[in-house]
Formats: C-alpha cells, structure tokens, sequence
C-alpha cells in the first residue's frame, strides 16, 4: 500500500468534501493476499500488487465523481483522461504525453486537482503494467475492460439521475426491465477482478490464448459474485448517500418491497434526506428476503465456476473459488467499516 498516494488522494477528495474510511485500504490489501492465486508465488508478484492497487484508487476516484458528487460532466472528462491516457500510451510506448485540462474552465480549482490526479495514477498504472511479461498479449484485453468500468460508472450516474428527475412509473418501468444478469454484468466491473485476472495473467513466464480465454471468463462469474458481496455489505451506506443505483435498490423497488414514492419521500424534493422516510425504508428493506435472493444468484455463479474444473491448467479452481468465498466473508465482516 503506497501510503504517499493515499495521503494524495485523501487531499484532493477533502477539497470536495468526499470522505473515505482510512480502513479501506487496509481491507484492499487484504482483499488481494485472499483472491490472488497465480502471481503469488512468481517475481512479479509485487509489482503485480502495486498495479491492482493503483487501479482500485483509480476506480474510487471514479466511484467518487459517480456516486458521491454525481456530477455528470466532471465525470466525461475523468473518463476521458483515461481513455486518452491508454491511447497515447498505446501511440507512444511508455512516453507520457501531456493531456491539457484546458478548455474546461468551468470546473473548480479543487475539480481541476482532481483530475489532474485521476490522470497521475492513470499514467502511473500503464507505466506499471508494461512491464509484465505477457503484458502485449493482454493489453487490448486490458483496455477493454478498463472501457468497461467507465461505462459502468456513466451506468450508475444515469440510475440515480433517473431515480432522482423521472417520474415514478418511468423509474418502475425501467428497474422492471432490467434483468439480474445484465445489470450485475454492467455494475460488476468497479470490482476490478476481471482486471486484477488480467494483471495476474500478464505476470505469468508464459500463457496461451486457450488458457486467457477460460481465465476471463471464470474472473466474470467472481466478479458478479464479488459484486454480490459488495451490495450486501454496503446497502446501508449507499441508502445513507442516496445512492439508488445498487441492486439491492432494484430487486427491492421490482420485487415491490419498497416503493419509488418511498425512495422519492426520503430524497425529498430539494434533495435532502428525510431520516423519518429513511428509517420506514430500513424497516421494509430488512423485512424483504433481498438477502436469500442474493445468495441464491451468489452460488449460481460460484457452481458455474466450479464447471471449469479440469479445463484449465495455469492455476485450481479449487483454490480460486476459496479465494472467492473469503471475498464474501471479508464483506459482510467489514459492512460497517468500508
């Protein structure tokens, strides 16, 4: 854990007003020793740790315009540093060219800080990740993923846009419409474990295409799995930060558990939370069996993991799928702490 990128992070988020548990990052940590299997034990397996990280703080500063400020146009240009910084790194071969802010003039000092350091991790995570020994086998796989995880965020903003402005039968109809696999298949990819399988891939000695392919694809079903984990253990939280875009909130509102005007009583018209409306949203949330629902679908995934025993050669499945039930421990232990 880079203690000085911390310390970085924790001032530009102050400036505006987002606040981080300090736990977080020790539990990141812990959240790597638990679910890497096939770097441990090589040389890169240091490096390979630091590039995970730089990309979870990567993902927070994104899940921090998303979800914390909602703010729709800082979030563009966040997104658009990032696809920018993978192309000029792709033109240039490790030269960092410089991306200007300009022409942004609308933003704060403090929104420009922060971009600013959402383009210094960018940077320093490509430059990372080059190193690896398969990392030219991998990087269009790389890339795509990381387009994945902006598209994820934009996701997230539109739901809670639209729970906020839409009128209560648009929002129903559009919960109503969305299906548990689409939606934990877009919203997975803030877990990063499609990309943290990647990075353990590129610092194998040797691989081939076979063995990537089957490796992605079981990192999916985790990572919905890991998605599970992570709405079970911050429902609360989110509710907290009128957060709606968690599945939670759209099993609920489909399976009518709760209401939109519910939702739209808490949030109140001039955006403040009601603790009264809150406190009736607790009640019916936790006398819902969104819990058992949850599980189910958490061990639909895990038996399709369990599937690709004896396919693949390069690491147990066994062992990834302890890995993967120590995720969900490490979870719902620390629901109060991240």
């Amino acid at each position: 854990m880079d203690d000085n990128l911390i310390k970085q992070y924790n001032k530009v988020s102050k400036k505006l007003r987002i606040k981080r548990k300090e736990y977080l990052w020790h539990w990141v940590i812990k959240a790597f020793k638990i679910t890497t299997i096939l770097s441990r034990k090589n040389k890169y397996y240091r490096e390979s740790v630091k590039i995970k990280f730089l990309g979870v703080l990567l993902i927070v500063l994104l899940d921090d315009i998303a979800e914390n400020l909602q703010n729709k146009e800082l979030l563009n240009i966040a997104s658009k540093i990032v696809k920018e910084e993978f192309d000029c790194f792709a033109r240039n071969n490790n030269v960092k060219e410089k991306i200007a802010l300009g022409g942004h003039n609308y933003f704060s000092a403090a929104e420009s800080d922060y971009l600013s350091f959402v383009k210094k991790i960018t940077q320093e995570m490509l430059t990372d990740v080059s190193v690896l020994p398969n990392y030219n086998l991998l990087k269009k796989d790389f890339y795509r993923y990381w387009l994945r995880v902006i598209n994820c965020f934009k996701f997230t903003l539109y739901v809670n846009k639209l729970v906020k402005e839409g009128t209560e039968p648009k929002i129903e109809k559009y919960f109503n419409n969305l299906s548990h696999s689409r939606y934990t298949n877009i919203m997975g990819h803030n877990m990063h474990v499609v990309l943290a399988m990647i990075i353990d891939l590129m610092s194998l000695p040797k691989i081939n295409r076979k063995e990537i392919n089957l490796s992605i694809k079981i990192s999916e079903e985790a990572q919905a799995m890991g998605r599970i984990d992570n709405w079970l253990s911050t429902w609360k939280r989110e509710l907290v930060e009128k957060d709606f875009s968690s599945g939670v909130s759209i099993y609920l509102v489909k399976n009518k558990s709760i209401g939109v005007k519910d939702i739209k009583t808490y949030i109140g018209n001039d955006g403040k939370k009601n603790n009264k409306a809150m406190s009736k949203l607790v009640k019916q949330i936790k006398k819902s069996n969104f819990i058992n629902y949850f599980m189910k679908k958490w061990k639909k995934h895990r038996t399709k993991i369990k599937q690709y025993s004896g396919r693949i050669t390069i690491f147990s499945v066994d062992e990834y799928l302890k890995g993967a039930d120590s995720f969900l421990k490490l979870h719902l232990d620390n629901k109060n702490r991240i």
